[in-house]
């Protein structure tokens, strides 16, 4: 974007806010032309799941009060209380989890299986060989 700045804010016949107007609209074309917005669409990229009902929310909150509240004080009340809010976050994430793809198994989509197909030993280890006893023998 070369611009002839002179020629283009008219110096000798322009008053300052007619010069500054001009500037903002070519400022603006440019950023137009030459700044890439980015692209609102996902494409073939999923948001990440996160079935968060009201109770998590709410131990999720607790559990950071909990922890702020540590760092001010130090605590070692507050540090078990914070610890055990952990552990139910944990717990309640691990179930809601669970559930949903325990649902999502049964529902038997293309997506499931190759899912399973992605997360699936691909070579056999020596503990899943199966020895015949008919062995064919190589001339």
């Amino acid at each position: 974007m070369n611009i002839d700045w002179d020629s283009y804010l008219d110096v000798q016949n322009g008053t300052v806010d007619e010069m500054w107007e001009k500037f903002k609209l070519a400022l603006v074309q440019g950023m137009n032309r030459f700044i890439s917005k980015g692209s609102k669409c996902m494409g073939k990229y999923e948001k990440n799941f996160q079935p968060f009902n009201k109770e998590l929310q709410q131990l999720i909150n607790k559990k950071h009060k909990l922890w702020k509240g540590w760092l001010s004080s130090r605590d070692n009340d507050v540090l078990k209380t914070d610890k055990a809010t952990r552990n139910r976050v944990k717990k309640h994430t691990y179930n809601i989890y669970n559930r949903f793809m325990a649902l999502w198994m049964l529902s038997g989509t293309t997506q499931m299986s190759q899912y399973q197909k992605k997360h699936s030993p691909t070579h056999t280890h020596p503990g899943q060989l199966v020895i015949s006893e008919k062995s064919e023998k190589i001339n």
